[in-house]
């Protein structure tokens, strides 16, 4: 693997709480046809508003890093993550109004957030040993970084939540499926935790915080 310096963009925005028909007719056209379908059966409008505004952030964050690709070439598989074939790996999450995409420009990438507080210890307990809390608890982390933690290393490696468990913490980072995640933890928003995996060292993150107005303008 090639482990040269990767850089990241990391693009952020906070979600809409009203129906936004622009974001919907500017946006929701460049989408592959089951994608438009899946947002549209969203019965909550910040669902729906934070689904599509992820997938605008994806497209910004491309063009931060000179690769973009049409929104229309992604893939969706039904439990794994979704890829471009052939694009840079990307990452979004999405929690109580914040919505964030994590773009590499080589190399694998997870990100996860959370409200601060929202994961409880005995919640953690359910996918970590005794050994990994006690790590947390000896570096000074919450219960909800550990949740974020082993969400990302699990997107990072393409995996969902139901694999929470197999991601196993350590002073490193963490392993799953024999691979090394590193983690580094972004500020975003005082009112959330959030983090990031990767596949190597050496990682140089932009990060951006948009206007949702500025994605309401065709490209």
């Amino acid at each position: 693997m090639d482990f040269e310096r990767a850089l990241v963009s990391l693009t952020y925005a906070w979600v809409p709480a009203q129906p936004c028909d622009a974001l919907m007719q500017d946006w929701l056209p460049r989408l592959p046809p089951a994608k438009r379908q899946a947002i549209l059966k969203l019965q909550v409008v910040t669902d729906r508003n934070a689904s599509l505004l992820g997938l605008c952030l994806l497209d910004r964050a491309c063009r931060q890093l000179g690769r973009p690709v049409a929104l229309s070439e992604l893939q969706f598989p039904e439990r794994g993550k979704p890829f471009w074939p052939g694009g840079p790996d990307f990452s979004v999450s999405h929690a109580d109004g914040l919505v964030a995409c994590a773009v590499i420009s080589q190399g694998r990438i997870g990100l996860d957030l959370e409200p601060a507080g929202a994961v409880a210890p005995l919640t953690l307990r359910r996918v970590c040993t005794d050994e990994e809390m006690a790590s947390l608890q000896a570096r000074g982390l919450t219960p909800t970084d550990g949740w974020v933690m082993k969400e990302a290393a699990v997107k990072q490696v393409g995996r969902g939540i139901g694999a929470l468990a197999s991601a196993r913490l350590n002073s490193e980072g963490a392993t799953i499926d024999g691979v090394l995640c590193q983690f580094i933890r972004v500020e975003l928003a005082d009112s959330h935790v959030t983090w990031l995996a990767v596949d190597r060292g050496g990682v140089g993150i932009e990060t951006l915080r948009i206007d949702v107005k500025s994605l309401l303008v065709s490209a």
